[in-house]
Order: C-alpha cells, then sequence, then structure tokens
C-alpha cells in the first residue's frame, strides 16, 4: 500500500516536471530576421603635380652674337650677380620662367598662381643727360655731356611674352603690361571662378577652380628679351641706364630709375572642402 502511493507521488512529479518544461519552452520561442552588411572606401586621388622653373631665368654671362668676335661671352658679371644688358634674352639661357600644374585629383580643387615682389628696368619720362655724345664747348674749348634727351613716357627695354597653355596672350610688352594682360585673359580660362586681382603694390594672384576628376594640364610661361639695335633711338636711354646701374657719373639724377628685374613665382594647388 505504501509502495503504490510512493508510486502515485512520483508520476504526479512526472508530470508536473513535463508541463513545467512545455511552459519554459513556449517562454523562450521566437522570431528571427536577420541581415548584415559590409562596406568600404579608399582615399580620394590627389596626384597633382607641380612644377616650377624660376631660378634660372638670368645669368651672370651672356654668350656673343657677333660672329667677328673672338670672345665667348659679350656680358659678363663682375661681382657673380646676376645681369640684363641689351642684347641679352632668356633664349640665350635656353630657360623660361615657367610654372606648370599637372593632375587628375578625385577632389575640388582650387588652383593658385602668385606672381610678386615684382620689378622692372625702368627710365621714368622726363629729360636726361646725354652720354652718348661728348661735346666741345667751343667757347672754353673744353669737352662735356651738355646735350640732354627727352622721354614722353616712361621706358621698359625689357620685352616680356606670356604664354598660357601654349598660347601667347601678351607679347613683346613690359611686365607691368603682361600682368595687366593676364587679368584680361583670367576669365577665359576653362575652369570655374577664374580671377586675376593684386597682390600688394607690385603683385598679382591667379586662381581658378576645377571640380573632382577635371584633368588638369596647364603651363604659365613667361620669357623676356632686351634687344640689341644698331643706332637706335633707344641708344640714349639704353646708355643712361647702364651709366645709374655703375653710379657713374657719380652726379647722375637716379629718382625713380629702376635697374633691377625681379619677380617671385608661387604656384600652389589645395582641395577645397
Amino acid at each position: 500500500m505504501k509502495k503504490n502511493k510512493m508510486m502515485r507521488i512520483a508520476s504526479v512529479l512526472l508530470v508536473m516536471t513535463l508541463l513545467s518544461t512545455c511552459a519554459i519552452s513556449g517562454t523562450f520561442a521566437k522570431y528571427v530576421t536577420k541581415a548584415s552588411g559590409e562596406d568600404s572606401a579608399r582615399v580620394a586621388k590627389w596626384g597633382v603635380v607641380i612644377g616650377l622653373e624660376a631660378g634660372d631665368a638670368f645669368a651672370t654671362q651672356y654668350k656673343t652674337h657677333d660672329t667677328t668676335y673672338k670672345g665667348a661671352y659679350s656680358v659678363v658679371s663682375a661681382d657673380q650677380k646676376k645681369v640684363v644688358a641689351p642684347g641679352t634674352s632668356s633664349e640665350d639661357l635656353g630657360t623660361t620662367i615657367k610654372a606648370t600644374v599637372k593632375g587628375t585629383p578625385e577632389v575640388a580643387t582650387r588652383y593658385k598662381l602668385e606672381i610678386t615682389g615684382i620689378k622692372d628696368v625702368k627710365l621714368p619720362a622726363g629729360t636726361y643727360t646725354d652720354y652718348t655724345e661728348l661735346v666741345k664747348d667751343e667757347t672754353t674749348g673744353k669737352y662735356g655731356y651738355t646735350k640732354t634727351f627727352t622721354l614722353d613716357k616712361d621706358y621698359t627695354p625689357i620685352l616680356w611674352t606670356l604664354k598660357i597653355g601654349g598660347t601667347a596672350v601678351a607679347t613683346d610688352k613690359s611686365l607691368t603690361e603682361v600682368l595687366a594682360r593676364v587679368g584680361d585673359i583670367a576669365g577665359k580660362l576653362p575652369m570655374q571662378n577664374a580671377k586675376a586681382e593684386l597682390v600688394g603694390t607690385d603683385g598679382l594672384a591667379i586662381t581658378f577652380d576645377a571640380d573632382p576628376n577635371y584633368a588638369m594640364d596647364l603651363t604659365f610661361e613667361l620669357s623676356w628679351k632686351w634687344t640689341f639695335f644698331v643706332n637706335d633711338a633707344n641708344d640714349k636711354a639704353d646708355t643712361y641706364l647702364g651709366n645709374v646701374a655703375a653710379g657713374t657719373p657719380t652726379d647722375i639724377v637716379t629718382t625713380n630709375v629702376v635697374t633691377e628685374v625681379a619677380a617671385k613665382v608661387v604656384a600652389s594647388a589645395t582641395q577645397i572642402d
């Protein structure tokens, strides 16, 4: 009797265990929806290459063009400073002031070309002593530079030519005229926001923007020459400039006379955010 009672209790416990297991199983059942994804990226291409050739535009010596002259050079600097003179040119040196921009960046890019610290050889308009002819005073019998010459406008003997993308936009002009011409053509460049603006009192900046993946291949090239003429009307002005550079005679008028040519060129490319 006791054994039967124990069996009944065990059976009840078994049934309760089974019911409990079913309840737990029902509690942990669920719907499942699963999704997964993957993404990656690389660094956007830049690859802009800027070239600049501006350090050898002038020299300390220039080869002769006169085949009857036996020397190799007709102009040689005495102090190893670079010089210019009638008859010299960038062609003699086989070089120019050049800036190149190449590349196809995958980002919008702003390009900038700055020309600053500009100086151009100049003899201002005015009346000057003529040092090309020594004149005898018939009264005293003495010789002196008594004649004068007059310039109606500033004399700038160095002639500049600017090419952009291989096309001449200014030919045989003063440096000031060349830079003014750059402002006129800036808007014709095939890029966005092309403009030219003054930098201080002696410089100019050209800027333009390009869209991502724009294939840039642009060259700015500036060449120069000081033409040599025989019996030219400008001999008096050339001679005067040479005397100012030499400081002879000591009482020569040098006000506003410029005997140096110079320009600093900086090219840059910057990503636009």
